[in-house]
């Protein structure tokens, strides 16, 4: 399994973006939230000219990645309907 790190940069390697990360405390807790963002290659999202994100949040970035490798899934198969 990746780290983390590595994670981050697979992403980046992939053409994702970090728009925003945020660690932040609610109640107490610690949490932590990353949007990445991307131009859309598909032909319909070129002829719509818009991009895609994905977002996770979490108490540890792994958790929120997790939640990030689950949305790229659901896009990918998404855009192959």
């Amino acid at each position: 399994m990746p780290t983390d790190s590595e994670r981050l940069v697979e992403y980046h390697n992939k053409g994702w973006m970090t728009a925003t990360h945020n660690d932040y405390t609610l109640n107490g807790e610690w949490f932590t939230f990353w949007l990445l963002t991307k131009r859309a290659v598909t032909h319909r999202a070129q002829a719509e000219n818009y991009g895609i994100y994905v977002k996770g949040e979490g108490r540890t970035d792994s958790d929120a990645f997790d939640m990030i490798d689950a949305a790229m899934k659901a896009e990918a198969k998404s855009e192959g309907d």
